[in-house]
């Protein structure tokens, strides 16, 4: 397996787009928007998206020249929270689930993120009852600090979400 992992850019719209709109569409529950929402998603809407000004970026796995995963890291613009920032959006396609691709968009990403100036804890959720993530997410350092009952609500269901976090340079005291 000869998997690229890089940066998305606005010319990977395309293929981010039909990507994203599968995962929403194949494990709804995951995702915080829904497959209705993001399927009238203009191009421009998508693009910008891809358009990784500063210190935000989705990253991509390739397989060749096959988008087969992502995800997405957004530092908090807020001045109390630019210690923080988060992983969103982190997706594989079915044929490459299991097969080590989501560790190493994640391990890219924390890479990514140990080299952002003043950048402390990574925070991500996970929905409760997803041991298969919540496994990988632990074995790559992130340990569980709350549950949020109701996190969301789909079509009449109400799904907890597990909050995690991954400290990069400080421990808590």
């Amino acid at each position: 397996m000869d998997i690229i992992i890089r940066k998305l850019t606005p010319d990977d719209s395309e293929d981010y787009q039909r990507v994203r709109l599968e995962g929403l569409r194949l494990s709804p529950d995951a995702f915080g928007s829904t497959y209705e929402e993001e399927v009238h998603f203009s191009d421009d809407q998508v693009r910008g998206r891809l358009d990784n000004g500063g210190e935000n970026f989705v990253l991509g796995a390739f397989d060749g020249n096959s988008l087969i995963g992502m995800a997405m890291f957004r530092r908090d613009s807020k001045l109390k929270f630019r210690h923080r920032g988060g992983v969103y959006a982190t997706y594989v396609t079915p044929t490459w689930q299991n097969r080590g691709v989501a560790r190493k968009l994640l391990t890219d990403l924390i890479e990514r993120a140990k080299n952002i100036e003043a950048l402390e804890q990574l925070h991500l959720s996970v929905l409760y009852g997803n041991a298969p993530g919540k496994r990988l997410y632990e074995s790559i350092g992130f340990v569980v600090y709350g549950h949020v009952p109701h996190a969301t609500k789909h079509q009449g269901r109400y799904h907890d979400d597990e909050l995690m976090v991954l400290f990069l340079k400080v421990e808590p005291v």
